[in-house]
């Protein structure tokens, strides 16, 4: 059954230790940009929490219309998120000047969008958060209780890392 709160939510779906984290930004931050290499979860984990969706890697309908006016990529009910965005340089600026409103947008990128001079200006900027994705933990697979920590193992051991 589907979650009236995260409608896209798939139901494969498998809970991540940054899931709450996750929640918690999109009640402080406007727009929430979420990196990671391909594969690493973040579709999946933007359909978790997004209310709409849009794939600006889709060539053959989503790019051409972004094109023509970048607001298609900004429409939709919220939070909304934009998948592989950084191909439209200045889409986060325009994501930022569309509201001011917590939670409104997931920009998901797996590549390192080049810097504009309007992300140079507002570098910082209060009304975005940015999270580094990674992939599945052996936990969050289902492969591992979490009972061992490596950060437990390393203190247990009486030296420090490197």
């Amino acid at each position: 059954m589907q979650d009236s709160s995260h409608p896209l939510k798939p139901e494969t779906y498998r809970t991540r230790t940054l899931d709450q984290k996750i929640e918690h930004l999109l009640d402080i931050y406007t727009l929430l940009d979420l990196r990671g290499i391909r594969g690493s979860g973040k579709s999946w984990c933007a359909l978790a929490h997004a209310k709409s969706v849009i794939s600006a890697g889709d060539k053959t309908i989503a790019i051409p219309l972004i094109q023509m006016d970048a607001r298609i990529a900004l429409t939709g009910p919220r939070p909304h998120a934009v998948d592989e965005w950084s191909a439209f340089p200045g889409l986060s600026q325009k994501a930022l000047k569309a509201s001011n409103d917590p939670g409104s947008f997931m920009l998901l990128t797996s590549v390192e969008p080049p810097r504009t001079r309007e992300d140079l200006q507002s570098a910082g900027r209060p009304k975005t958060a940015r999270l580094r994705m990674r992939t599945l933990t052996l936990a969050e697979r289902g492969f591992s209780d979490g009972a061992i920590s490596l950060a437990e193992l390393v203190a247990s051991s009486g030296t420090r890392p490197a």
